[in-house]
């Protein structure tokens, strides 16, 4: 059989003797000084923050500002149409430069099968 082994009996709690009450108090005095530098860090990071968005909050309204009709996403819409407009412009100029060059090809071969012909019939009715 295993052998159990013994807890030692839980203390009750009891209340600090009346000799500790000035060292308890100076406990807590030093801890609430911890809590309420703690809440001054906090609040000069929240002041520091605030103060961060505020300057951005600006920058972006003033970066609004500078698109015509302070409307950025006209603007957006316009060189997004200008884009297009391009990109069918470049699609029709390469098309024509592709026809031109097959009828100019065919034209070229036409020439040259012509000119051998001629040069066949002069040797023929030599």
């Amino acid at each position: 059989m295993p052998v159990q082994q013994q807890r030692p009996p839980v203390a009750s709690r009891q209340t600090a003797p009346a000799s500790n009450d000035g060292d308890l108090k100076i406990a807590i005095d030093q801890l609430v000084d911890v809590l309420q530098q703690a809440e001054g860090a906090r609040q000069n990071q929240h002041n520091e923050n605030t103060a961060r968005f505020d300057a951005l909050q600006r920058q972006v309204e003033k970066l609004g500002k500078g698109f015509p009709g302070e409307d950025p996403e006209g603007h957006r819409r316009y060189h997004e149409s200008v884009i297009e407009w391009r990109e069918l412009r470049n699609k029709m100029v390469r098309d024509a430069l592709l026809q031109a060059g097959k009828a100019g090809g065919l034209a070229a071969l036409g020439w040259i099968a012509y000119a051998i012909w001629i040069a066949f019939r002069m040797e023929v009715t030599k």
